[in-house]
């Protein structure tokens, strides 16, 4: 593999501190994919291709299916994704995450990620 094709290009808004950034990279692992899938993948063609959670549905979903993780690492995850760009915030109570505008570019960010960590 080439280091052209390993690339992934992610925008990221310039408030994000280099400790969060670094603490997103360092725990980038299946559980933030997982998070990632339920907004971008659930198998219809578009635009039904992507969901919608607030932070409790979302944790209770993931649990359902055997992930476990705390409702906290939960919102933490999905605050830092915002940051990130790869998932907007709706400003309603419950809080709900939406996918971005661009979900192309974010499914496929998603699908070489999930190359590289499962090569």
């Amino acid at each position: 593999m080439s280091n052209e094709s390993s690339l992934i290009a992610v925008p990221f808004q310039e408030t994000i501190q280099p400790a969060e950034l670094n603490s997103f990279i360092t725990h980038f692992d299946i559980t933030t994919i997982r998070i990632l899938q339920k907004f971008y993948k659930n198998g219809m063609t578009f635009p039904g291709d992507t969901n919608c959670y607030y932070v409790q549905q979302l944790h209770a979903e993931l649990n359902r299916e055997g992930l476990k993780i705390e409702l906290e690492t939960v919102r933490k995850r999905l605050e830092l994704l915002v940051k990130m760009k790869m998932l907007d915030k709706v400003d309603t109570y419950p809080r709900i995450y939406a996918p971005v505008r661009n979900v192309e570019s974010v499914q496929k960010i998603i699908s070489r990620i999930q190359e590289i960590l499962l090569k």
